[in-house]
């Protein structure tokens, strides 16, 4: 099927949520063909995903939507390392990391968070036509 897709020769892929519900040993070897995709074939990729983890090794740029917002974009590095946002916070404090010393997150600060979020309206950040970044909602 990825052969037959491949063969027309796109331009862009929707890869959504490519590597869930597969073993480590899979979800590796797609996230690398994603990477080849990308690197070596010049193809565009939009990776839908809620593991930020994965996000992080194969993205660009990334964007987190939350209740059909985007709230913080930017590249991986910022978005993922040095999140500014309460709910990428809260995205980036479930990760599994694979550190024996580092605490699991404090679980009533998640709490708090998701009380908060669930009570927020705020306004839509405001995306910058230039490419530069976005304007985050506060």
């Amino acid at each position: 099927m990825v052969a037959r897709a491949l063969m027309l020769r796109p331009r862009l892929i929707v890869a959504d949520e490519p590597v869930s519900m597969v073993d480590a040993s899979q979800g590796a070897s797609i996230l690398d063909n994603i990477k080849t995709l990308k690197d070596a074939h010049g193809i565009s990729v939009i990776y839908i995903t809620h593991d930020l983890a994965t996000a992080y090794q194969v993205s660009d740029f990334v964007m987190v939507l939350q209740k059909g917002r985007v709230v913080e974009a930017g590249g991986p590095e910022d978005v993922i390392r040095k999140p500014r946002h309460p709910y990428t916070r809260l995205l980036v404090d479930s990760i599994p990391w694979p550190d024996p010393e580092r605490p699991w997150a404090d679980v009533s600060r998640l709490a708090s968070d998701l009380a908060a979020l669930a009570a927020s309206e705020a306004a839509p950040p405001v995306l910058h036509p230039d490419g530069s970044g976005v304007e985050l909602a506060t």
